[in-house]
């Protein structure tokens, strides 16, 4: 009988949540993404894999810089979830996520009662939206699925505004110096 999540260690910032996310029949071989998870809480992690219903894998982390590590070395589209229950400054943290990499959008989980507090403070930060907790999965999927859309659309004009042109321009250009 496998033991419960809440104690399995965590080496590396990872978690027994982190490989027993839950998968559904309809759910593909392959995920669409990875979400880093910034929580210290197993049951976060355990509700978010669930409402995930498999379609994403979950790296947790317990801070917002052991995220900010982990952005960028993925072949996936990544997506921050970030608990902000109990943390006294989530709007820097959601700032410097924001400002490392624009393209991936961050997820503030707060309780239910905290969540008009939370968007007055968070907003302009760079979240993408404040979700409630307990969390309702197809509501949670739903805003997901806008998360990814949506980095994936400033992925796109970012890698667009970084390409030359015209590539061959430098080619010819190259051959003509030759």
């Amino acid at each position: 009988m496998a033991s419960p999540a809440s104690s399995a260690p965590r080496p590396g910032g990872g978690s027994a949540a982190e490989s027993q996310t839950p998968t559904s029949p309809s759910s593909s071989a392959r995920v669409a993404c990875e979400v880093i998870a910034v929580s210290t809480s197993d049951e976060f992690l355990l509700e978010l894999g669930a409402a995930l219903g498999g379609q994403a894998s979950v790296r947790p982390v317990d801070g917002i810089d052991a995220a900010l590590e982990h952005l960028g070395d993925s072949r996936r589209a990544q997506l921050i979830a970030f608990d902000a229950r109990g943390v006294t400054d989530a709007r820097a943290g959601i700032e410097r996520a924001h400002a490392k990499a624009p393209q991936v959008s961050v997820l503030a989980f707060v309780d239910v009662g905290a969540a008009d507090a939370a968007a007055t403070e968070l907003k302009g930060s760079g979240v993408f939206a404040v979700v409630t907790m307990p969390m309702e999965p197809r509501k949670t999927m739903a805003v997901f699925e806008g998360a990814l859309a949506a980095g994936a659309k400033r992925a796109a004009r970012t890698s667009y505004a970084q390409k030359p042109l015209n590539p061959r321009s430098e080619e010819h250009t190259s051959e003509l110096q030759s």
